[in-house]
Formats: structure tokens, C-alpha cells, sequence
């Protein structure tokens, strides 16, 4: 079972405050039922009673507790399976394809890498195709001779225009793996090169949580 987004887990939370209600009117009818049930063979009130508060307060907790578990019970114990599209721009495209292929969550995922020189092709696929990923490898751009600071300035014009394609990037030079905001303008986390199957899929969970983030500041114009 796939591990469920925070925007659908909140979905799952307001439902729980309905459900209660229903599990609790579930359980007040059953009592009910039970109770009659009780005194026409027992002919004891007090008896009716005991079965009534007995079933009417059972019923509601077996049956939330059994929704809940359905609903969160794999939140944390299984990593999540995501679906989409994946854009690899990268010197090490075999090495980092290798990684991803490690990760059974990513097997519904299509992958698209290239590593030769930054043409107009590439250029047409950018802006054609929608993406969920981009792994963006600085190194890889600086060998098409693009400068850092044209690096920076065309990724931030990327992002205003795409602000729900996740942008992580890549760079020998990195001193380590971050997924702090304050660089949220240009991308969503970064990882330092050579990267390992496990660091792939802390940067993709991070991404996905970061860009949420950066699509809200959009939104708001912040």
C-alpha cells in the first residue's frame, strides 16, 4: 500500500470527525437492537441496559479503529511508491540510473536521462514535456559552458514558470547532501555527487515536501 502524501492525509483527517459521528450512530442502533433483544428474553431492565452501553460503545470503538488502521497503518513503516515522470540531466547518467533502478518505489516511474551537450532538442523537451523530478547535474551544465550564474538565473526563470516540477541538484562540488529552503528559489534539495540509491530516495521525499512548500509561496506571490 503506497504511503500517503501530507495533502491526502489531512483529506483523511477531516473525514474521521464524520466517520465518528456515523460509528457512534452505528453503535447507539445496534445497542439498541441489543438491548430490546435482552429484555424480551431476559425481562430484566437492568440487564437491557448493560448490553445497551456495553454494544453502543464497542461497536464505535472496533469499527474507528479498524478505519483508522486501513487508512494510516502503513504511513510509517512503508516508504511510499510514487508515479510519474523523471527528467535526468547528468555526466554520471549510468551510475545514477543504476541507483534509481535499486528503488522498487520508483518502478512505476519513467525515466528520461541524457548526458551529451544541451541542444535545442533538450530545449524542446523542457518545454513540452511535464516532468515530477528533474535531477539537474551543475557539473554537467557547466561542461556546455554555461556559467554558474547563468546556471542560477535560468533555473529560477524555470521554476517561476514550473513551480510543481521538484528540482534537485547535483554537483561533485557540494560539500553535502541539503534540503533546507533557504535556497528554495532555485531548487527544492541538493546532493553531492556520487550518490547512493538510499541518498536518491531521502532527496526525492524531501523534494516532494519542499516543493510543496515553494508552490505555496507561488501561489501566494511570497
Amino acid at each position: 500500500m503506497n504511503k500517503k502524501s501530507s495533502h491526502m492525509r489531512s483529506k483523511d483527517s477531516e473525514k474521521s470527525i464524520p466517520l465518528s459521528f456515523a460509528f457512534i450512530g452505528l453503535g447507539v442502533f445496534l445497542g439498541a437492537m441489543a438491548g430490546i433483544i435482552a429484555l424480551l428474553f431476559s425481562y430484566s431492565l437492568l440487564n437491557s441496559l448493560i448490553i445497551y452501553f456495553l454494544v453502543s460503545m464497542t461497536i464505535p470503538i472496533i469499527f474507528f479503529g479498524w478505519w483508522y488502521k486501513k487508512t494510516f497503518r502503513d504511513d510509517e513503516n512503508v516508504l511510499p511508491t510514487y508515479k510519474g515522470k523523471i527528467l535526468l540531466l547528468s555526466t554520471m547518467c549510468r551510475e545514477i540510473l543504476d541507483n534509481l533502478k535499486l528503488l522498487p518505489e520508483l518502478s512505476s516511474y519513467t525515466i528520461e536521462a541524457y548526458s551529451s551537450e544541451i541542444n535545442d532538442t533538450l530545449i524542446n523537451i523542457l518545454n513540452q514535456k511535464s516532468y515530477d523530478f528533474i535531477f539537474l547535474d551543475i557539473d554537467f551544465l557547466q561542461l556546455n559552458g554555461i556559467s554558474m550564474m547563468m546556471c542560477i538565473d535560468n533555473i529560477r526563470e524555470f521554476r517561476n514558470k514550473n513551480p510543481g516540477v521538484a528540482i534537485i541538484l547535483l554537483s561533485k562540488d557540494f560539500s553535502k547532501d541539503n534540503s533546507e529552503i533557504y535556497r528554495i528559489e532555485i531548487c527544492d534539495t541538493s546532493l553531492r555527487l556520487p550518490v547512493s540509491h538510499s541518498r536518491l530516495f531521502d532527496a526525492i521525499k524531501e523534494a516532494s515536501e519542499n516543493n510543496i512548500i515553494w508552490c505555496q509561496r507561488r501561489k501566494l506571490g511570497t
